[in-house]
């Protein structure tokens, strides 16, 4: 998922569902990071959110370069 500059810090949230388990994403928002989850397990966005639980982690980890191990 692309994000813009200036669209707040990524967080990362633990997705819980009572059929499909529970997933850790990296997000802008609670929201986002429901709608990664349900994408990953392939389920339906409209009727599956609602039984979604959010839980937030703490600040994700920013990315390094593998090559050089430069935070950008």
């Amino acid at each position: 998922m692309r994000m813009e500059k200036g669209s707040g810090p990524v967080m990362r949230y633990e997705v819980s569902h009572p059929v499909y388990g529970t997933a850790e994403t990296n997000a802008v928002s609670a929201e986002s990071a429901t709608w990664t989850a349900l994408q990953r397990w392939g389920a339906d966005w409209k009727t599956e959110a609602c039984n979604c639980t959010v839980k937030k982690l703490g600040t994700a980890a920013k990315p390094r370069c593998r090559r050089c191990g430069k935070e950008f």
